[in-house]
């Protein structure tokens, strides 16, 4: 998927307002998509689109100035994307360089207890964290790589904030860290509970009222303290 249907795909149907299916989760970025690789991009919302769909939940992308007035959904996530998110023209060698080892990939963040429906990825760190993987291949491979392993530390972040939990499974998406090659493997997965417990999520979102749903114009801002405490 190149530039124009990556764009097409985060803009397409915000020209008139309405209400989606009760089982989608629209994920607001909170930056200009262009500032990101567009295959990149693209490979995101496939790997996002694929560890969930078992979970019967579907997933809008959207920039935070394409939102209308009355569009509604049954839930909402704003995603903050840091760093360059490109591999074109990167010295893998020298990247170890940019970043000390030890920070997260990527946070959810926590308020009183409460999981917040704000998420963060680190670009840089991922790239980090991929390096070996990301050696010697094509630059086609190199972007479906990153962006399936930007889109693993997402998943694990969106499994925190529809559950509710700062708990973690044992194995899989959901584990507390992630190595090079959970990112960049052909199968990296949710395990079965995760998956109905994430199934359970869906099932509630078909309870909420169109009128109790979350409105995209109201998840522009974090609240205050949000940055108290965070889960990796």
């Amino acid at each position: 998927m190149f530039a124009a249907l990556a764009l097409t795909g985060l803009l397409a149907g915000c020209s008139v307002a309405q209400a989606h299916e009760a089982s989608t989760v629209a994920l607001f970025l909170d930056r200009d998509p262009s500032s990101i690789s567009p295959e990149i991009l693209a490979e995101m919302r496939l790997e996002i689109a694929r560890l969930f769909s078992p979970a019967g939940l579907n997933f809008v992308w959207r920039t935070m100035d394409s939102r209308i007035y009355g569009e509604t959904y049954p839930q909402i996530v704003v995603v903050r994307i840091k760093g360059g998110c490109r591999v074109e023209g990167v010295d893998l060698l020298l990247a170890k360089r940019w970043l000390p080892g030890g920070k997260p990939l990527g946070s959810a963040f926590v308020e009183e207890g409460r999981v917040l429906p704000f998420a963060q990825v680190d670009c840089n760190r991922v790239l980090l964290c991929l390096r070996a993987e990301l050696f010697g291949q094509e630059q086609q491979m190199r972007d479906r790589i990153y962006g399936r392993g930007l889109a693993r530390v997402l998943a694990h972040e969106l499994y925190h904030i529809l559950l509710g939990t700062e708990e973690h499974a044992r194995t899989g998406v959901a584990k507390s860290t992630h190595t090079g090659q959970d990112l960049a493997c052909e199968s990296f997965t949710f395990e079965s509970e995760q998956i109905e417990q994430l199934r359970a999520v869906g099932q509630a979102l078909l309870a909420v009222a169109p009128g109790e749903q979350a409105a995209g114009e109201n998840a522009e801002k974090r609240p205050a303290g949000a940055k108290a405490a965070l889960i990796d």
